[in-house]
């Protein structure tokens, strides 16, 4: 996982983190896969797109939040980017419940969604099936985060 500087920022996301199948591990006897990106208490996650550059052989949703608000089978826990299938090309940004993609053009209820870690945890990237078994694949998730510690 890369960190980027404030020069480097350009485009507004903090990490920019590239996946391929043999970075997603499969714990024993489970059919999920997961990577995790660490944060800390207060660090504050405001924004995640999501694009799969090159098809996974495996279809499997995929899906991204912090710590326990992402869990394999649950589609009412889908905090950052919602369930997206792998074996499809695609841009995905903000669309889980805990971000909003939804710009308010009234002028009467704009609201930014954000979500504030509660403790040391992980963002979690976590599948359906196990993509660590695929033979193609590549995608490019990009947070903004505001670090409370660097």
């Amino acid at each position: 996982m890369s960190r980027l500087t404030i020069n480097e920022s350009a485009d507004g996301y903090t990490d920019k983190i590239i996946l391929s199948p043999g970075d997603f591990t499969t714990a024993a006897g489970n059919t999920t896969t997961q990577v995790n990106i660490p944060v800390k208490a207060g660090d504050v996650i405001y924004g995640a797109a999501l694009n799969i550059t090159e098809a996974f052989s495996v279809s499997s949703n995929l899906k991204v939040g912090y710590d326990a608000t992402v869990t394999a089978g649950s589609a009412a826990t889908e905090a950052f980017i919602l369930n997206s299938n792998v074996n499809t090309a695609q841009v995905k940004v903000d669309t889980g419940a805990s971000l909003s993609n939804v710009i308010d053009t009234s002028g009467s209820s704009a609201t930014a969604l954000k979500v504030v870690a509660a403790a040391d945890g992980n963002i979690t990237v976590i599948s359906a099936s196990a993509l660590d078994v695929s033979t193609s694949g590549k995608l490019t998730l990009q947070l903004a985060i505001r670090r409370l510690n660097g």
